[in-house]
């Protein structure tokens, strides 16, 4: 079996409620979650890889850490491609993404103001 190559380290800002997942690599951040804890549960406010980390699972591996760490909380985001300004372009397609997500029990909710929003509810 091969160590993983990949470290989850967190931060947060109890004041903004705020909270961050990130996986680091031979030193540097390859992917993150930003998390807003609202009132209705939590609003996903970016969820990025880098373009030389994509398709090994990480942002399914941040997603599921969220899934399972949060399980009677309602999960929200605005499905909308996203790539930070000092990565490399790259990221799916709208309608891929969209895809994505709903494999991983989210549905749209579209609410005036975000379009592309998406929601996951906890199991009953």
């Amino acid at each position: 079996m091969t160590a993983d190559l990949f470290t989850l380290t967190r931060e947060a800002d109890e004041e903004e409620n705020e909270e961050w997942l990130i996986l680091h690599a031979a030193g540097q951040e390859v992917a993150f979650a930003a998390v807003i804890h609202c009132a209705f549960g939590l609003w996903i406010a970016e969820l990025a890889v880098h373009r030389d980390y994509q398709r090994q699972g990480l942002a399914g591996r941040l997603l599921d850490t969220l899934i399972s760490e949060y399980p009677d909380d309602v999960l929200a985001l605005s499905c909308e491609t996203f790539q930070p300004d000092t990565w490399p372009r790259g990221g799916m397609p709208a309608d891929d993404l969209a895809a994505w997500y709903r494999r991983r029990g989210f549905q749209p909710e579209p609410i005036k103001g975000v379009e592309h929003r998406m929601v996951r509810c906890p199991s009953a």
